[in-house]
């Protein structure tokens, strides 16, 4: 993994960003500050699954693998993020992510959004609500999925009773 530790000009807009929807241009450019920019190579790994680490990632530009017990689930693009739940509690990773290709990812961790909460509570509880908002779009996402397996699960069976 290469890391750059300076104050980056970001190319994608953090207005943009779900979770970081609503908030002042002051508080943007704080957070903007806080990021850190990592870049991945080609098969690298970001996260590994059952892993204890508190970060969010932005993904600049690239494109990730989500896996999860070996099956490729998702892959996510520049603009997407991951690792919001990392951020709410203190849970191992759900999934391992892998760079697909060379991938910039900015890095927000969660004692800069602690650091957020003690300095300024309105911030933080917009940052919170536009988390819960982006978590409940994805769950609602894999429940739409399931449904959709289940019923395939059961026209196979109904079909095989025939």
């Amino acid at each position: 993994m290469i890391k750059k530790n300076q104050t980056l000009k970001l190319e994608v807009k953090m207005e943009n960003i779900t979770i970081f929807n609503g908030l002042s241009k002051t508080v943007i450019k704080k957070l903007k500050e806080k990021l850190e920019q990592k870049i991945y190579k080609e098969r690298e790994i970001i996260c590994n699954e059952g892993d204890f680490t508190s970060e969010f990632y932005l993904i600049r530009s690239g494109t990730v693998d989500i896996i999860k017990m070996e099956a490729k689930i998702a892959e996510l693009k520049a603009g997407s993020s991951f690792g919001e739940m990392s951020l709410i509690d203190e849970e191992a990773r759900d999934a391992t992510v892998i760079a697909k290709e060379i991938t910039r990812v900015f890095v927000l961790k969660k004692e800069d959004l602690e650091e957020l909460h003690k300095e300024d509570v309105e911030s933080y509880i917009i940052i919170m609500k536009n988390i819960s908002r982006d978590l409940t779009d994805k769950l609602r996402v894999i429940n739409a999925r399931l449904r959709r397996m289940w019923n395939s699960y059961l026209e196979v069976l109904n079909e095989s009773e025939v």
